[in-house]
């Protein structure tokens, strides 16, 4: 652009893929996403300039990018689709064309749709099983309550609802006994060894 300013440049940004603007006379030297003639700042500083841009307002200068409200930046769209910004919502009845390894994973893990299909009918289950326990600890409750209200005193303590699904029942849990034996005969063959066996 040949209307710049002394000692401003215009430079490209391939990261955003838009021009900019750099005051090479600043110490530091600033750089600004819109025009010189466009800056406020700049303006401020040289009235003239200002005179001579209202006389040229519009000549061949470009619009600058329109404001986005919802997003609360200029938008790289053109001037004509100004307002707020239009992102493309998806038809939810049109199929989404899946790839190798998006049909990989569905296979493997199943659909967006039915893992929280899956994930739903869980947490029904766990709440159902929960309101079932809460229910057999009251009823639980109201029974010994009535044994002591019946008998006097306290009622003996047998506790008859589930623990924790996927636990034996027994010694603590999965296999205390096996480990109660596997320690025993341990020390069983220490105590042989110590002795003069072997």
């Amino acid at each position: 652009m040949s209307n710049l300013p002394d000692g401003w440049i215009q430079q490209h940004d391939s990261n955003y893929n838009r021009p900019y603007w750099v005051d090479t006379r600043a110490k530091p030297p600033r750089a600004i996403w819109w025009h010189p003639y466009e800056d406020d700042q700049y303006l401020d500083e040289h009235p003239e300039a200002r005179a001579k841009n209202e006389m040229h307002v519009g000549s061949d200068l470009d619009a600058p990018p329109p404001y986005d409200a919802a997003t609360g930046r200029h938008t790289l769209r053109s001037a004509e689709k100004s307002g707020p910004s239009q992102r493309p919502v998806a038809d939810p009845h049109t199929e989404h064309k899946r790839g190798v390894f998006g049909r990989f994973k569905d296979k493997a893990i199943g659909t967006k749709e039915e893992r929280e299909e899956h994930r739903r009918i869980r947490a029904e289950q766990a709440a159902r099983a929960e309101e079932e326990a809460r229910q057999a600890r009251t009823r639980q409750l109201e029974e010994r309550e009535a044994y002591m209200r019946a008998y006097g005193g306290y009622a003996p303590y047998y506790p008859s609802y589930p623990g924790p699904p996927g636990r034996a029942p027994g010694l603590g849990g999965d296999n205390t006994a096996a480990l109660l034996l596997g320690g025993l005969a341990g020390g069983l063959l220490l105590g042989d060894i110590f002795s003069g066996g072997f």
